[in-house]
């Protein structure tokens, strides 16, 4: 093997890193990560790296940072933390947001987030994230579909949930699930439960009442709208 061939030799250094201070063989992180063998040992060898997804699935099973994994900042973080070391150009740090769809199973509400490969996902700077406390790792890019939410949100719309924020603030907006429907809507507390809420006025509040509270699942918070 050349030089030339190693297009990643220092995600490769971190990886084995962590893989040998979590004691990982290579069989067992590709079984625990769903990744094939072939591409992890890739990986370990600095010929290839993953995408967003593949680097959160790795980081998890290594119990590091997304970020430190596929970046290198701070000395092997924790994951849901961002520590940055004070020689990083913070202005030219970058991290990703994967665009996601969903899959929703009627009659069960069953809900799943899928990775949207064919849309190229959005780009922050670093202190982005550190300015709203937010973790790359828990958000979820996404289209808004319908009007519903004009003129606040129109169709088409990009938004970020963080899937990590579940505590509801009146007013704020939400991805929610209620009776086997995806909904972005705004969220107000009331006496006898919740109300979703739409911006447009065409559209009437829905009622989320103790009854029906079993059919409601809250998905996460809205941090973030782009047209």
């Amino acid at each position: 093997m050349t030089s030339k061939e190693v297009k990643y030799p220092e995600f490769a250094e971190r990886l084995n890193k962590a893989k040998e201070k979590a004691g990982i063989e290579l069989p067992e992180l590709s079984k625990n990560t769903g990744i094939s063998y072939e591409m992890v040992r890739r990986y370990t060898l600095g010929l290839a790296q993953p995408r967003t997804d593949g680097m959160e699935r790795l980081a998890e099973v290594l119990n590091v940072s997304a970020p430190w994994l596929q970046f290198g900042e701070s000395l092997m973080p924790q994951a849901g933390a961002i520590a940055i070391q004070e020689e990083v150009d913070t202005e030219h740090t970058h991290f990703e947001i994967q665009m996601y769809e969903y899959k929703l199973s009627a009659g069960t509400g069953n809900f799943v987030w899928v990775t949207n490969h064919k849309e190229d996902p959005l780009t922050f700077r670093e202190r982005w994230f550190r300015a709203r406390r937010l973790n790359p790792n828990t958000l979820r890019g996404m289209y808004v579909r319908g009007n519903s939410m004009e003129p606040d949100l129109k169709d088409w719309d990009t938004v970020i949930i963080d899937i990590s924020d579940l505590d509801i603030a009146d007013d704020e907006i939400y991805a929610v699930v209620f009776k086997d429907k995806f909904y972005i809507k705004r969220i107000r507390q009331t006496e006898d439960g919740l109300l979703l809420i739409s911006s447009n006025p065409d559209y009437p509040p829905i009622e989320v009442t103790p009854e029906s509270s079993h059919q409601f699942q809250l998905l996460g918070r809205m941090v973030w709208r782009g047209g």
